[in-house]
């Protein structure tokens, strides 16, 4: 969606597809931005086996209903979001029009990318990924070459720049605020977040830490132990569970740390967010962090690394104001040379481009 401003600017006109039983809100930010959209039922692949036969009885119908759409709405080019995301791209096949797919994700199983591998080399078919790193854990090189690395904008600014209120949830004015955003599953490292933080807190009692993400119904059990976890740690009133957040740049503003503990991940929009908003930030070597960090002087720890994660933290909360600044300023930089609306869109508009020729 966020592109779909851009794009206009250059001619192209957007149509957005997305679940059926997804949350009103992005229908209405849609609505608002003049996108035109289609709800449609799109049953997800998951790891069970009611859920696949789920998704294999119904994906005929779904195909047919969105090639049907493609056709009425003469849509020229279609662009996939997704490795499993197998119903619009068939139907855009069905359909006659050529295919940008995009996989954007590394928890998907290679088995199953190299099931799919012989719809990438379809003539149609250009296929591009979020990060390098993507080619790298699924081994297309060679199998289905990707064009060209596409990955996702920094989210746009759409505030006045303040931070938040941290009063309003508990948070004294000026106490360091350690921060962690993400939903709170196994892969994005929730437990070795409040692990890392634990005897942090017990060393500064003046410090905090927010922890901003859904409980997805993928994990519930791991959601539910991790609140226990969080509730049984010494410094658990310092510790703040807020949820889903619609403010997270505001939060992010306001944090001291930000911390992605990820134990995989592609381009990682939240890094994105987090050094739009200057805060330094401390992560774990997955996906394209490091090549997103280049030559910033910010603590990088191999997935999984507790002990690496405290010292990141303590090293970034011990800096000086003059060389916290300049961190500051060298990751807003960053973003706005390669991540920046602008410069994501103006890649997508290439791609498109050369997937029609």
């Amino acid at each position: 969606m966020w592109v779909a401003g851009p794009l206009r600017d250059a001619g192209i006109e957007t149509h957005v597809a997305f679940p059926s039983d997804s949350h009103d809100e992005f229908a209405q930010e849609l609505t608002s931005a003049g996108i035109a959209f289609l709800r449609a039922p799109m049953p997800p692949i998951r790891r069970s086996g009611l859920s696949v036969a789920l998704f294999g009885l119904t994906l005929p119908f779904v195909v047919a209903a969105f090639a049907l759409a493609i056709a009425r709405r003469r849509v020229d080019l279609v662009h996939v979001n997704g490795v499993t995301n197998l119903a619009p791209l068939l139907g855009a096949l069905l359909a006659r029009r050529r295919v940008v797919w995009h996989l954007n994700d590394t928890l998907t199983p290679r088995a199953f990318v190299h099931a799919v591998a012989p719809l990438m080399r379809l003539p149609s078919v250009r296929v591009v990924v979020a990060a390098d790193a993507i080619t790298e854990r699924y081994g297309l090189a060679g199998r289905a070459t990707p064009v060209r690395t596409l990955p996702a904008p920094s989210p746009p600014d759409t505030d006045d720049g303040t931070a938040v209120d941290a009063a309003a949830v508990g948070i004294p004015t000026g106490a360091p605020i350690i921060g962690f955003v993400g939903n709170i599953i196994e892969p994005k490292g929730c437990s070795d977040f409040i692990r890392a933080i634990d005897p942090v807190l017990r060393d500064r009692p003046d410090a905090h830490a927010v922890i901003i993400g859904a409980a997805l119904n993928t994990q519930p059990r791991y959601a539910a132990q991790f609140a226990e976890d969080v509730a049984a740690m010494a410094c658990a009133e310092r510790v703040h569970m807020l949820g889903a957040r619609s403010d997270v740049p505001q939060w992010m503003r306001r944090m001291d740390v930000f911390v992605l503990a990820s134990h995989t991940e592609a381009c990682p929009i939240v890094l994105l967010e987090a050094m739009q908003a200057g805060v330094p930030s401390v992560a774990t070597r997955v996906g394209d962090v490091e090549r997103m960090l280049a030559d910033i002087p910010t603590p990088i720890v191999d997935a999984q690394d507790v002990p690496g994660l405290r010292k990141g933290i303590e090293h970034l909360l011990d800096l000086a104001p003059a060389p916290k600044g300049e961190l500051s300023a060298a990751l807003r930089r960053r973003v706005g040379e390669r991540y920046s609306l602008a410069a994501v869109a103006h890649a997508h508009l290439e791609v498109y481009r050369g997937a029609c020729e």
